[in-house]
């Protein structure tokens, strides 16, 4: 669950990162230079597969995490 949650939260803050950068050089800029940038488009890209592949890694999350503790 630990390592699931780093991997989604690495993967969201890819995302983040590259659309605050895209909004940013948009508004700074021109807006032309938004359809230019194409190692930001990658890399969001990049993040959204890895956010709709990741629960494939990781089949506890799929099928849910027993809620009853394994003392019991």
């Amino acid at each position: 669950m630990i390592r699931w949650l780093s991997v989604f939260l690495g993967f969201q803050l890819i995302l983040i990162t590259s659309y605050l950068f895209a909004m940013y050089i948009t508004f700074t800029a021109s807006s032309d230079v938004f359809f230019g940038i194409n190692l930001i488009q990658v890399l969001s890209a990049v993040g959204m597969t890895g956010l709709l592949v990741s629960p494939l890694f990781f089949p506890g999350i799929l099928h849910g995490l027993p809620r009853v503790p394994d003392d019991i």
